[in-house]
């Protein structure tokens, strides 16, 4: 065996995983430019000159940017459709729409509440009609919460892509001179991603793998897995690594490396103290082998492929959730209505006894109360919604 000196072996490239990588990339293009589509920037601008008819520009800013004119006297009729929820129990939308003398509709404005959208409608119409008026501008912007919504889709997408990388990248192992010290880091495209010393009782002299198999659940089949072990002169094991990796081939390449580069030359007598004895089969749900108590790397082993997956999940909802009840909490005022009549809110209805909370933009709005006493059965009532406060609506009638 050669003389003690300083060791330095790179062991890989290790494969990733390719699945996670192709699917975060799908879910990037396919979901972040659907989740992008939203951040469109609509303006309205008709202008006429004096007692003559208006002539009006619709242009879209966004991914697909895109421009509508409707020449002098071209808009017929401006109306409100209500547009369904992409689910059952979703609230409407209702569209402030233009049409010109063939029909054919350009949806220009968006609400949630149906009777905003018909105030705005009225808005549309008095123009059109009163040709003293030589100008109208509408500009709608994308609200924060669509901005919020796509940063979640990116931080979704890039975990999952994070998740299949994790596993590559090359494994980098130093020893120092005494051959005592062990200066061990992972990289990922040159990135250091995780670094760990470790201090043996004697002389690095050797290395072994320790091999094992686990469970591919997506697969139905067994998968094997390796894990590069250091050893001293006494026998005392130090793990290269906090887990297994899926790469035998190449922690096989890599023992052969650090071997040679030791000077080791052939494999301990079963009797020998440098012997190991690889650990049998297990699946992912058994419980890991755990190297004595000076392994810096133990305290870091991953658990089960099911159990991180959970966390994964658990973490992300966590931070999206809060991050939205932040957003809304710093950007907008809370609403609780209390139903002691029936009573409707945008696409939502209340029944006597019932009672809601959410978060609403800053401005005005209105809610409907069921009144037979009224004409038409329903009292419009309104409310103000302010930032950073809660408004508190008692939904009953106020007229007898």
């Amino acid at each position: 065996m050669q003389a003690p000196g300083a060791v330095n072996v790179v062991v890989g490239p290790l494969p990733m995983r390719w699945a996670p990588i192709g699917f975060g990339l799908l879910w990037l293009v396919v979901v972040g430019f659907a989740a992008s589509m939203r951040l469109e920037t609509m303006a309205l601008v008709c202008r006429r000159e004096a007692g003559q008819a208006a002539t009006c520009d619709v242009s879209w800013s966004g991914p697909l940017a895109r421009a509508e004119r409707f020449p002098p006297g071209a808009v017929a009729a401006v109306e409100v459709y209500e547009h369904a929820g992409l689910k059952g129990n979703s609230p409407p939308s209702y569209v402030v729409t233009l049409l010109d003398g063939r029909g054919r509709e350009t949806g220009v404005e968006s609400y949630a509440i149906q009777h905003d959208a018909e105030a705005e409608r009225d808005a549309l119409r008095a123009f059109f009609a009163d040709r003293t008026r030589l100008t109208l501008t509408r500009e709608i912007r994308p609200r924060p919460a669509t901005y919020a919504m796509l940063g979640a889709v990116l931080l979704v997408g890039s975990l999952i892509i994070l998740h299949g990388v994790s596993s590559g990248g090359r494994l980098w192992i130093a020893l120092d001179e005494a051959r005592r010290t062990a200066r061990i880091h992972r990289t990922i495209l040159g990135v250091p991603i995780r670094r760990s010393v470790q201090h043996a009782a004697a002389e690095i002299v050797d290395a072994r793998l320790e091999n094992r198999e686990v469970s591919a659940h997506s697969r139905q089949r067994w998968e094997p897995e390796a894990r590069l072990i250091l050893l001293d002169a006494r026998g005392r094991k130090l793990p290269t690594t906090a887990g297994y990796l899926r790469a035998p081939g190449q922690m096989q390449a890599g023992l052969r490396r650090v071997r040679e580069a030791l000077g080791a030359q052939s494999p301990p007598s079963p009797k020998s103290p440098l012997a190991l004895e690889a650990p049998p089969a297990v699946s992912v749900l058994a419980k890991h082998d755990t190297p004595p108590a000076g392994n810096v790397a133990s305290a870091l082993a991953p658990g089960p492929s099911t159990l991180r997956l959970f966390l994964w999940v658990a973490l992300v909802a966590a931070l999206g959730f809060g991050g939205m009840y932040w957003f809304a909490n710093e950007t907008q005022g809370w609403l609780e209505v209390e139903a002691e009549s029936r009573c409707e809110l945008g696409g939502a209805t209340l029944l006597p006894g019932a009672s809601m909370s959410t978060a609403l933009d800053p401005g005005s709005y209105t809610i409907r109360v069921f009144n037979p006493n009224v004409p038409g059965d329903w009292e419009t009532q309104k409310f103000e919604i302010k930032l950073h406060e809660t408004t508190r609506v008692q939904c009953r009638p106020t007229r007898q």
